[in-house]
């Protein structure tokens, strides 16, 4: 996945509820290292051959598009493209990614081609089960973001008499040929052609000269007719691709600014490479497939959106001060999320729990922004610590300590301070007993490590209890916020 931009709540909402202390989070899918992934560009000219992807590339990929002997794979030299930045409209956060690949054209047999193609194309599309408005006669909305194709090979391009437009051509071994590694101005004409045509030893210098005149002779033709004078490629409309394999490399840097992709409830943004062959001949169907690709946003280079902290101090009802503190504004799915608290008791209060709830709100946008849907926010609770029972986690991970007061007695709290929960406390108050004759009266302070849902762990959960990472497009817009209850009577 993907981050956000982080918006700071505003001074109206921060007071609506005394006892809810929000903030906000994103999410992205897992990825160890990213910054070494992202500023990987285009690689020099003199390394090109070590990025071509080879036929072994190939080994373990199915077919996108098979039929009568042909079969087209394509493979991206990464499995993922990173895009940086959050905000569209900051200039420093501008950068390009490379989406680098093969399209291999295999063939089994003799295959008569017009044409082959490579297309990327980006598509975003939002549902509107009760219509857009005003006439309401429209259910979809479909956004074409980009469309980019290379033209590899066709048939009434002149260079496809002399070549088939690939980097890499590998024939199969037949009874009497090898493999041959043709480049891209190569032809198998002309190859046959010298190796039909061998080298007499012995022969005098006027011998091949009339020889060198007679070739040349043999080689000329007229207009509209091909080396060996039949007509040329342009003319037949194709060009026959014997039994191999035909490698095409390519090559596109991609704006950072582009969406991302996602799949919401009703909308997505997609991205696929869509490869063309057109064949010629009766009851030859041109073959068409498609490999989907996953752009995914991560946070630019010197971003402090996961180490700048969120700092909250407030009181309730003037009775408890509270200050709590979140390490980071953004946070990866999988990871856990840093809350320290420390809980100052004005007036003789009891706190018997604390809840960490994450909300999710889905916006969809269409006609310009003038047309807008807000899904129902949806609430998920990751953590609670009640002062009668253990903690407890919705997913696994999460951990938590006292690292003061709490009403923990002098000999555990170094137990406490190390995790340890199962160790005498007050079952009634999280403050510890706040007699004036106990002693115990003072800040109790807690660390939690909230544990966030990996994408490999909602697969197996209801649709109620996954999360989707925050998004930056501007028709689908994901958003999250973190919700801190200290339950104080």
């Amino acid at each position: 996945m993907v981050f956000d931009d982080i918006r700071r709540r505003s001074p109206e909402r921060r007071e609506r509820s005394g006892s809810v202390i929000r903030g906000p989070i994103s999410g992205m899918v897992s990825r160890p290292i990213l910054e070494s992934d992202v500023r990987r560009g285009s690689i020099p000219e003199n390394n090109a051959s070590e990025a071509a992807i080879t036929r072994t590339s190939f080994t373990d990929q199915k077919p996108i598009a098979s039929g009568n002997g042909v079969a087209v794979y394509v493979q991206t030299a990464e499995p993922v493209l990173y895009l940086q930045g959050y905000d569209s409209n900051d200039p420093t956060s501008h950068t390009t990614s490379m989406l680098r690949g093969s399209l291999l054209i295999r063939c089994t047999k003799q295959a008569k081609l017009k044409s082959i193609s490579l297309s990327f194309k980006g598509k975003s599309e939002t549902d509107w089960p009760e219509g857009i408005p005003p006439k309401r006669v429209e259910f979809k909305d479909t956004t074409y973001i980009m469309n980019h194709t290379w033209s590899f090979f066709n048939a009434q391009f002149p260079q496809a008499e002399h070549g088939y437009g690939a980097d890499a051509v590998q024939l199969q071994k037949g009874p009497s040929s090898e493999v041959k590694d043709l480049g891209v101005t190569g032809s198998s004409f002309e190859l046959f052609q010298r190796s039909s045509s061998p080298v007499k030893q012995g022969q005098t210098s006027k011998e091949m000269k009339r020889l060198s005149l007679q070739a040349n002779h043999s080689r000329s033709f007229g207009k509209g007719e091909s080396a060996s004078g039949g007509p040329t490629v342009a003319q037949r409309g194709f060009k026959v691709f014997h039994p191999g394999d035909y490698i095409y490399n390519f090559e596109l840097p991609l704006d950072s600014r582009l969406p991302e992709s996602c799949h919401v409830d009703l909308g997505y943004v997609k991205y696929e490479l869509e490869a063309l062959i057109e064949r010629s001949g009766a009851f030859r169907a041109n073959l068409v497939g498609a490999k989907e690709l996953s752009l995914i946003r991560a946070p630019a280079e010197g971003s402090l959106e996961q180490t700048e902290p969120i700092a909250i101090s407030r009181n309730w009802e003037d009775q408890l001060h509270y200050d709590i503190v979140i390490s980071g504004k953004s946070f990866p799915l999988g990871s856990s999320v840093p809350i320290a608290f420390k809980l100052t008791p004005l007036a003789k209060v009891q706190c018997h729990r604390i809840k960490v709830f994450v909300t999710e709100n889905i916006q969809y946008f269409t006609n310009n922004k003038k047309v807008h849907r807000l899904e129902p926010t949806r609430k998920i609770q990751l953590f609670e610590k009640r002062a009668d029972s253990t903690s407890t986690s919705s997913y696994p991970g999460s951990s938590m300590r006292v690292t003061a007061g709490g009403g923990i007695p002098y000999d555990y709290r170094g137990a406490a301070a190390s995790g340890e929960e199962n160790i005498p406390h007050d079952t009634t108050n999280l403050l510890g007993n706040l007699d004036n004759d106990s002693g115990s009266i003072g800040p109790t302070e807690m660390e939690f490590n909230v544990q966030l849902p990996s994408c490999h762990f909602m697969k197996d959960k209801v649709r109620t209890e996954h999360l989707h990472f925050d998004t930056t497009y501007s028709n689908i817009q994901v958003n999250h916020w973190i919700k801190v209850r200290p339950c104080p009577n």
